[in-house]
C-alpha cells in the first residue's frame, strides 16, 4: 500500500495527525477495528469512500472533528502542535510507548535525572511520587492493552510570558483500553509536563528533558474500569460536564499556585 505521506497526495488533517503521532494508517485501522482501506482513503482525502460510522470512530479517537477530516486541509497548526518539532516528537513517543515494555528504552533520553511522576490520585492515597523506572514498570505490568492518542497541548504562559519561554505544558490524552475479553473503553487524562528547559532555552541539538509529570482524571464518577489506573495515566470511563470543566480549571489554578519558584527547588521540584 502506498505511503499516505507520499508527494503523490496532498496532505490531509488525518495524514498530518498520523505523521505527528508516528502512527501508520494500517495501525490506526487495527486499533479502531476498521478496514485499512478506509483509513488509507481518508488519509489521502478520499472521504467519499469512508462510511459515517468509520468517520465518527476516527474522529473520536484522534480528536479531529468531522469537519477537519472532510474539509480541504490547510497547513495551520494542529491542536497537538507545541511549536517545537522536538517536543512534538517526545509526545509522539510517549503516546506510542508509555504502556509497553519498551517505555524505558524509548523514552529515557527525554527524561531528566530528577524526574518525578505524581498526580491527584497519589495525594488521595497518600502515595509518594514515582521515579521514571518505576513508572515504566507499573505501566508495563498492566493486564490491559492500552493505546494513547494526544488530543491537545497548551503552554502555560501567564502574563506576558511567551509560549516558547514556558517550561510547563498542559496536555490532554485519550486512551483506548482493551481487556482480555476484547471489551474496549476509552478515557481522557489531563497531564501536566514540566520540562527542565523551555523551547527558547534549549540549544539547537539539545533534546527536551521532562522533569515532572503530573496527571489527573477529569471526573470523580464511578466507572466500570476504575481498577485500570496505572502510572502517568488513569483509565476511567466517564462523561465530561460543566461541573467537571469548572473543577478542572480550579485544579489547574491550584497546581500552579502550589509550584515553588525554580530558584527554590534547583531543578528538582515535585509536581502535585
Amino acid at each position: 500500500m502506498a505511503d499516505t505521506n507520499s508527494n503523490n497526495f496532498p496532505p490531509t488533517a488525518l495524514s498530518e495527525w498520523l505523521r505527528l503521532s508516528e502512527v501508520t494508517a494500517n495501525r490506526l485501522a487495527t486499533i479502531l477495528e476498521i478496514t485499512p482501506r478506509s483509513a488509507y482513503a481518508l488519509a489521502r482525502g478520499d472521504s467519499e469512500l469512508v462510511s459515517p460510522k468509520t468517520l465518527i470512530a476516527i474522529s473520536n479517537y484522534t480528536g479531529l472533528t468531522i469537519d477537519d477530516l472532510l474539509r480541504t486541509f490547510y497547513a495551520s497548526p494542529l491542536a497537538t502542535d507545541t511549536g517545537s518539532s522536538r517536543i512534538n516528537t517526545v509526545l509522539a513517543k510517549i503516546g506510542a510507548h508509555l504502556h509497553t515494555d519498551r517505555c524505558e528504552a524509548k523514552l529515557a533520553r527525554f527524561i531528566h535525572p530528577d524526574f518525578l511522576c505524581s498526580g491527584s490520585a497519589y495525594a488521595s492515597a497518600n502515595a509518594p511520587p514515582m521515579n521514571f523506572k518505576n513508572m515504566c514498570i507499573a505501566n508495563a505490568a498492566s493486564p490491559y492493552t492500552i493505546t494513547n492518542a494526544l488530543l491537545s497541548t497548551t503552554w502555560y504562559n501567564p502574563g506576558t510570558q511567551k509560549p516558547t519561554e514556558s517550561r510547563t505544558l498542559h496536555t490532554y490524552w485519550r486512551a483506548m483500553i482493551t481487556d482480555k475479553a476484547a471489551h474496549t473503553t476509552t478515557d481522557t487524562t489531563f497531564v501536566i509536563l514540566e520540562f527542565a528547559k523551555s523551547i527558547s532555552e534549549m540549544e539547537p541539538l539539545e533534546m527536551p528533558q521532562i522533569l515532572n509529570w503530573w496527571w489527573h482524571k477529569p471526573t470523580e464518577l464511578h466507572a466500570e474500569f476504575s481498577d485500570k489506573r496505572v502510572a502517568g495515566f488513569t483509565q476511567t470511563e466517564h462523561k465530561i460536564d460543566l461541573h467537571t470543566e469548572l473543577r478542572e480549571n480550579q485544579i489547574r489554578q491550584n497546581f500552579h499556585l502550589n509550584q515553588k519558584p525554580k530558584s527554590e527547588i534547583s531543578g528538582s521540584a515535585k509536581i502535585g
